[in-house]
């Protein structure tokens, strides 16, 4: 779906996997074992309607997101995509993805959040602004804000 030429697919996947990632924020309550979750899920539960997400091959809920075309993201009229893209950060951005820098999963997860937050759209700026918060939890981000 990550991978589609079509817009809704895009959008459709994206909200899954942000919905599996706010499961793991509710579910899991110690920070460790659930950033290990957020970066380690089952592949069997984005394709399975029981969503068991104990089982199979581990992939990343953030590093999906590396699959969607960056220019599908910040293109004219996707603003349901990019809004999307910003919730998914916001629900599964962990500190080592912060701190790994250039070597991160997703590298335009920063380019994404500045499109949401520079974006005409109310509701991609409440979703960029939702991703702002979660690296505001995580880390410093006041060289990003003094842009």
């Amino acid at each position: 779906m990550l991978e589609s030429i079509d817009p809704t697919d895009i959008h459709g996947g994206l909200l899954a996997l942000t919905e599996i990632g706010l499961a793991y924020q509710e579910a899991v309550q110690d920070p460790v074992t659930r950033d290990q979750h957020l970066r380690q899920v089952p592949i069997s539960s984005l394709s399975q309607a029981s969503c068991h997400l104990t089982r199979s091959t581990p992939t990343q809920i953030f590093g999906n997101l590396s699959r969607v075309s960056f220019d599908k993201i910040r293109a004219f009229r996707n603003h349901l995509v990019t809004a999307a893209a910003c919730r998914l950060i916001a629900s599964t951005l962990t500190i080592e993805e912060i701190d790994a820098g250039d070597a991160t999963s997703v590298p335009n997860w920063r380019k994404i959040v500045d499109v949401g937050i520079r974006h005409r759209k109310e509701e991609v700026q409440d979703a960029a602004a939702a991703a702002m918060g979660t690296w505001s939890r995580l880390a410093d981000c006041e060289n990003e804000i003094n842009k």
